[in-house]
């Protein structure tokens, strides 16, 4: 639904629904600077297991600009971006042979697949994004969530290079992510230990990669 400033509803879509029975599921919506909607959606079978991935485009009027639905056992998308020159990134899962895998896929303003990266922490581990997050110039992108239970960060670049994967068994779930001005990221995530329990941590990354610092903070800390 997009809505006018003073709450007046200005036009409903509904995400085309899958070829076979099942339903769909929304994930996230994202705007570009040109006013366009890009949501991220995900199949549902009968037993509303995720079974495939829908990332569609909407024009600022409403009009369909385009549609991409992959057919996936445990497909799910989690969140969509976009930068400053249009592309949109979505992330979420795939079962990709033999274990849920964190998929990322950058689409250029027309709907091409620019490309696809897969985060695979090791055998036998589920690897489930939680969020995404890419610098206004689109030079940086970071998909971050969890391998197994361990904390785990993977950069890209532009053209999907890997700068930097991070696994930490120190660390939980990676839940959120944000890009600073000079390209350094900073992820949200807990620490548990039998002493201290659960903390809220913030671990920051260089524009290289580099692991800069972790800080962990106490209840009444933030």
């Amino acid at each position: 639904r997009k809505f006018a400033p003073d709450g007046t509803l200005l036009w409903e879509r509904i995400v085309p629904p899958p070829p076979d029975s099942s339903g769909a599921h929304a994930s996230w919506i994202s705007t570009d600077l040109a006013g366009n909607a890009i949501v991220s959606a995900y199949r549902l079978t009968g037993n509303f297991d995720p079974a495939g991935w829908i990332v569609v485009k909407y024009g600022p009027g409403g009009r369909l600009l385009w549609q991409d639905a992959i057919p996936v056992a445990l497909g799910r998308t989690v969140r969509v971006e976009t930068d400053d020159a249009g592309n949109a990134y979505v992330t979420g899962q795939m079962f990709l042979g033999t274990t849920v895998d964190a998929v990322t896929i950058k689409y250029a303003p027309n709907g091409t697949k620019l490309w696809t990266r897969s985060f695979n922490g090791g055998p036998n581990v589920a690897d489930v994004p939680s969020s995404i997050a890419v610098s206004p110039d689109g030079s940086r992108i970071a998909t971050v969530g969890r391998s197994g239970p361990a904390f785990f960060t993977v950069i890209y670049d532009a053209q999907g290079n890997v700068i930097r994967r991070s696994v930490r068994s120190d660390l939980v779930t990676a839940q959120d992510a944000a890009f600073g001005p000079q390209n350094q990221l900073y992820v949200g995530t807990s620490r548990y230990t039998q002493a201290t329990s659960d903390r809220m941590t913030i671990v920051k990354f260089g524009a290289g990669g580099a692991t800069r610092w972790t800080r962990s903070y106490e209840a009444g800390d933030y």
